[in-house]
């Protein structure tokens, strides 16, 4: 049995071996750790969210705890499996990754339009706020970035129509912009009462920290690649 391995950008890491080889570099090995610290983040957040949101579960607890499992856990992890360093999808090939990750966004896709509308159905005046504006915004681009994620997941039979890096470009582009604006909708949600109600300012910036940390980390792999299909896009 081989052994397993990751491909960071420049490099391959065999992860059984107990010294580093020479091609691995020190960049490479900050990629990992940020990727071990990443997946930390994720769960710690989204477990005490939903710690919170176990009593009484009503209306607003399910549009927090939804909402929260759609971004800081499915969509932060459907980016970072693209990611050559990411350690729990090592055994996966390139198409088991692809596939895992449009599960996972179609998922969290799911459980985030149903966050929103469950306290859309009982609120009676909508997106009035920073963070219902940018919620909206959010699954706006997220719904777009979906259907055109379907020409990228089948960019080679597509090629003769458009070239696999103009529709991987648009969706990687679109995608990475409904997680920020979605991000950044949790974060001022992590400022309103519902919040505020239940943990001390101190514990909400270490969210926000923690939830900002998660962004940047996830973003990592996506941006990336989105800079080397920028580059053959001008080719």
């Amino acid at each position: 049995m081989s052994n397993p391995q990751v491909e960071t950008g420049n490099s391959t890491v065999n992860l059984t071996d107990p010294k580093p080889k020479a091609g691995l570099k020190c960049s490479d090995i900050i990629l990992i750790a940020i990727n071990c610290v990443n997946h930390i983040l994720i769960l710690l957040v989204t477990g005490y969210i939903m710690y919170l949101t176990v009593k009484p579960f009503n209306t607003f607890d399910r549009h927090v705890l939804f909402c929260t499992i759609g971004y800081v856990l499915l969509m932060a992890e459907a980016t970072v499996i693209l990611a050559g360093e990411n350690v729990w999808t090592i055994c996966l090939t390139r198409r088991g990754n692809s596939h895992l990750h449009w599960i996972l966004q179609l998922i969290g896709a799911a459980s985030i339009i149903y966050g929103v509308y469950v306290v859309y159905d009982v609120k009676r005046v909508h997106f009035n706020s920073q963070h219902g504006i940018t919620g909206l915004t959010s699954v706006v681009l997220m719904i777009v970035s979906i259907v055109l994620g379907v020409p990228a997941l089948f960019a080679a039979r597509l090629r003769r129509t458009v070239k696999p890096v103009v529709s991987k470009f648009i969706h990687n582009l679109l995608g990475i912009s409904c997680f920020v604006v979605g991000i950044a909708s949790q974060i001022m949600g992590y400022e309103l009462n519902w919040m505020k109600a239940r943990v001390p300012d101190e514990v909400i910036l270490l969210f926000i920290i923690a939830t900002v940390m998660v962004t940047v980390f996830s973003l990592i792999g996506a941006l990336r690649s989105l800079w080397g299909q920028l580059l053959g896009l001008c080719r």
